[in-house]
């Protein structure tokens, strides 16, 4: 006998304000997780954790990494001894070759992601597109400071869009608007639906986050004309007073 999978809705609504801004800036960020999704289990793990400090970056590795290495021995030396228990005035090589550069892909990059250009903040354009690099597993997660109210704020993009058809055939009536956006949550996993199709998948990082969904707002739509594909970047805010309590950050 087959059980239905409980699913659980939130409203996804447009943020006007932000929607018609250029630029917007987050939070303040204090650190990034360079994460990958488990090739046994297919979650989302951290390995490295990297902090904003005065004159620089530091970084080490995360709780977990030793036993994910243990297993898969080619992730033991994902920073360079060099880089441990310093300050680095540049980014450390494993977040270094994700960052942007200035070329004119990135400018309409920038420009879907509300961010500056030429003057690149980095930090918030791996944090709002991951930091993918096309063939690999790894992602990056922000470590977000939340606000006085506890609310832990999350500009992120939505995944699996490029992988899926039904997207680009009603893309007209998305970036309309005609009709309803809805985020589900099912197995830990978040989707985008709209209108009953689904448009793709909150990053994979959320599925660890402690804390409850209290909005969801859509920020823009990328315009494949400019920029050779589909996306959605979210606004997505998390109540919580430990967003990063999970055991595997």
């Amino acid at each position: 006998m087959n059980t239905a999978i409980k699913s659980i809705s939130y409203e996804v609504s447009i943020n006007s304000n932000e929607f018609s801004t250029k630029i917007i800036e987050d939070l303040k960020i204090q650190g990034l997780y360079l994460g990958w999704i488990r090739k046994d289990t297919n979650k989302w793990e951290s390995l490295v954790k990297l902090m904003v400090v005065e004159g620089g970056y530091t970084v080490e590795y995360t709780s977990n990494h030793e036993e994910i290495s243990a297993i898969y021995p080619g992730y033991k030396d994902l920073l360079l001894s060099s880089e441990l228990n310093v300050v680095n005035r540049d980014f450390p090589h494993i977040f270094r070759n994700r960052m942007p550069l200035l070329r004119n892909d990135v400018k309409n990059h920038c420009e879907f992601l509300k961010l500056d250009y030429p003057q690149i903040d980095k930090i918030a354009y791996v944090s709002r597109c991951g930091g993918r690099i096309g063939g690999d597993r790894f992602n990056i997660c922000p470590l977000v400071e939340p606000d006085a109210m506890d609310n832990y704020t999350f500009y992120c993009t939505l995944d699996g869009i490029e992988e899926r058809e039904e997207p680009k055939r009603i893309w007209q009536q998305v970036r309309d608007r005609v009709g309803n956006f809805q985020l589900l949550k099912a197995e830990d996993k978040y989707c985008l639906e709209f209108e009953g199709v689904v448009l793709g998948y909150l990053k994979n990082y959320f599925e660890l986050i402690d804390g409850d969904i209290s909005k969801v707002e859509i920020i823009n739509f990328s315009d494949p004309a400019k920029w050779q594909g589909y996306g959605i970047l979210l606004k997505v805010s998390i109540r919580s007073k430990n967003a990063y309590a999970h055991r595997l950050f």
